[in-house]
């Protein structure tokens, strides 16, 4: 169920944002730290933004200056695929604002796409996670050789090393023959260390 309205909601995104953002720089060191920014409230979020959460759509209900009027859709995807929105100068992630709309306060951590889709904001595609269970949910990283969570070749044994990670500390699982064998090593680590937020790739 969580693809339905991916695509739809895509594409709505894409057309109902105003030009004028185009001009503005979506992958600076700045832009990244101010994307975790709490400082604003969920009563000020609530009158100035309309979150709904069964499509993961901002909409602003006032005026914001002349290019966002009331009823457009807010924010803007950045480098990385996540939607940010400008409030008052400032850059939040769409999703983090999600959490504070609906339940009145900032989460403590790190905010899950369950799909992995970054720019899926709908509230039942997004659950609390730690950096270690946000990082087991990503998808396999592309300068990753072996193309398979987990893995890497280390060339002066011939051999795929199994690793895992979990609050920051890296484990090792083991040397195999295969890059295949290493990675449900590493998918049975997952699923013991992670639950549910464990994806094999």
């Amino acid at each position: 169920m969580l693809g339905t309205n991916v695509e739809g909601v895509d594409r709505f995104n894409k057309m109902a944002r105003r030009s004028c953002n185009s001009h503005e720089p979506n992958h600076s060191l700045g832009d990244r730290l101010m994307a975790y920014r709490n400082d604003i409230t969920a009563e000020y979020l609530r009158s100035i933004l309309n979150y709904n959460p069964k499509t993961g759509i901002f909409t602003w209900i006032v005026d914001r200056g002349r290019c966002y009027k009331a009823g457009s859709v807010a924010g803007n995807t950045d480098f990385y695929g996540y939607i940010r929105i400008t409030i008052d100068g400032k850059k939040y992630k769409a999703h983090r604002l999600a959490e504070l709309y609906m339940n009145g306060a900032w989460p403590p951590h790190h905010i899950d796409h369950i799909n992995r889709n970054k720019s899926d904001n709908r509230f039942l595609n997004l659950r609390h996670a730690s950096q270690s269970e946000n990082a087991a949910n990503s998808k396999v990283k592309v300068n990753n050789i072996a193309g398979l969570k987990g893995v890497s070749f280390i060339e002066k044994r011939n051999k795929y090393r199994a690793r895992i990670v979990k609050n920051g500390k890296e484990k090792h699982l083991g040397f195999f023959n295969s890059p295949q064998e290493a990675n449900a090593a590493y998918i049975k680590a997952a699923e013991t260390h992670y639950g549910e937020y464990a994806r094999g790739n």
